[in-house]
């Protein structure tokens, strides 16, 4: 997977030196060495990659922070980016205590405010402290303009990479198994279904391929392409690298998020570090009336890959929906007393289940279950590099024109109606409007140059969605 999911930068001063005898800057040099000690240097442990972290715009999410004890408070900062733009959030708290891996290391938890006016996409998180250095986690963070609302994911199981190129083109194999390339693929089609979320039950990479941390970077980066959060945990080829790297790059293996009164876990089948938070904590939701649905991954559950660390609830703490993978196919492993659903592979031209909730004001439907299996499963890609959904314009999107369309052609039998575009164009003071299409979003880049708008599309199945954009009110030099 890709690189460490964080960026560590220690502070730097330059000196103008006027005089020009080496031993007068050594003798600066040194006093400077002696007069300021090193950075002891933070890790963002929570959000990352793989556990990111959910948040409406103006509202609140926690980071967890492996730092030494006795940071002051006021010196936290928070920046939440993309690849057009920055927003800094607010450090609301900063309190320390074992609050790292599931409760496990000491650290601090900040609770960081979102800025009211941010745009509804994935961003890199960048934590840094005046005294302890910075860190920067990718895909870590994803605002949402109300988690309590209608939305859909995929379950992505396992796309098990065992090389950067495919050996056959047609699917985007290395013989047997994935490869960086086809994920890399499936991205662009990914990012215009735009699931609420990625659900990934392990086997990121094969065991022959994910055998360092550089390798698993090389994932994590094709995986951020379709700019979709990944909840991610390991499967039983992702046994070589270490625990610890996989956490830095990735997250804590085994973890729950809430979303709203949406709870997820994800439990870990390779280690059971935190078998007694996990039994807890999945128990405690069954008393919290503000839980209305449960959704549990791992990588497997029966069989072969039963013991010892699966995880099967007991009697009257069922999940509402249960997700696994390892088997390589899309399978019922059982309906009762709760669903069992296998997904995958998607190393196979991008086999993912498609899961759609509605949310009825008290509760949430999963409608996909009302078909199963009818609706459930789809095929990514058509042939090589070619998607069953994917988009053109009229004119580049690179922020050059003031107009532009979009033609978004969905070859499945599917309808996705949180949709997304993101159109770059030149700077219109006015702002710009669009037509088929919910405008989410705009914000200029590139020193007012430029405006990114961010358009919600209702993708019609097995057709072509055409989205135009054109500026509220038209400049002089439109065309």
């Amino acid at each position: 997977m890709g690189r460490k999911g964080k960026t560590l930068r220690k502070s730097r001063q330059v000196f103008l030196v006027t005089l020009h005898s080496p031993l007068l800057i050594l003798a600066a040099a040194l006093a400077l060495a002696v007069s300021r000690p090193a950075l002891a240097q933070l890790a963002v442990a929570r959000p990352n990659y793989g556990v990111p972290e959910f948040a409406e715009p103006g509202g609140v999410f926690h980071s967890e922070v492996k730092a030494a004890a006795g940071l002051a408070a006021a010196s936290w900062k928070a920046v939440l980016i993309n690849d057009l733009k920055s927003w800094t959030g607010v450090v609301e708290r900063a309190a320390y205590g074992r609050y790292v891996d599931n409760g496990t290391l000491d650290g601090y938890r900040l609770a960081i405010r979102v800025p009211r006016d941010i745009s509804p996409e994935v961003f890199k998180l960048a934590i840094s402290h005046a005294s302890a250095g910075a860190a920067t986690n990718r895909n870590a963070v994803s605002v949402v303009r109300n988690i309590e609302t209608n939305f859909y994911f995929l379950h992505y199981a396992d796309p098990q990479a065992r090389a950067y190129e495919p050996t056959n083109p047609d699917t985007g194999k290395h013989r047997k198994h994935g490869s960086i390339r086809e994920i890399l693929w499936h991205a662009p089609a990914l990012g215009l279904i735009h699931p609420r979320f990625v659900f990934s039950t392990g086997d990121e990479m094969d065991n022959s391929y994910g055998v360092s941390a550089g390798r698993y970077n090389e994932y994590i980066e094709a995986m951020c392409r379709h700019g979709v959060p990944v909840l991610a945990t390991r499967g039983n080829n992702d046994n070589v690298i270490s625990t610890a790297d996989w956490r830095s790059t990735i997250g804590v293996e085994t973890y729950s998020i809430r979303m709203g009164s949406f709870y997820i876990w994800q439990k870990d089948v390779i280690e059971d570090a935190f078998k007694a938070w996990f039994t807890n904590d999945y128990a405690s939701s069954f008393t919290n009336p503000a839980v209305r649905y449960r959704l549990l991954g791992q990588h497997f559950c029966l069989g072969a890959m039963q013991a010892p660390f699966c995880f099967l609830p007991p009697p009257g703490q069922y999940p509402d929906l249960m997700l696994v993978g390892h088997g390589h196919t899309n399978k019922t492993i059982q309906s009762s007393p709760y669903h069992i659903i296998e997904s995958g592979p998607a190393f196979d031209k991008g086999w993912v289940g498609f899961f759609e909730f509605l949310h009825d004001g008290s509760g949430w439907t999963c409608t996909t279950m009302a078909s199963h299996p009818s609706s459930t499963w789809f095929q990514v890609m058509n042939t090589g590099a070619v998607a069953m959904v994917n988009s053109s314009f009229a004119a580049p999107n690179d922020g050059s024109c003031f107009t532009n369309e979009a033609a978004i052609a969905n070859g499945l039998p599917f309808t996705f109606r949180d949709g997304r575009l993101r159109f770059l164009m030149k700077y219109s003071a006015a702002g710009y409007g669009v037509d088929n299409g919910e405008k989410l979003a705009e914000y200029d880049y590139n020193g007012r140059s430029n405006m990114a708008v961010v358009v919600k599309v209702n993708i019609a199945r097995s057709a072509t969605t055409r989205v135009s954009i054109r500026p509220l009110r038209r400049p002089a030099t439109a065309r």
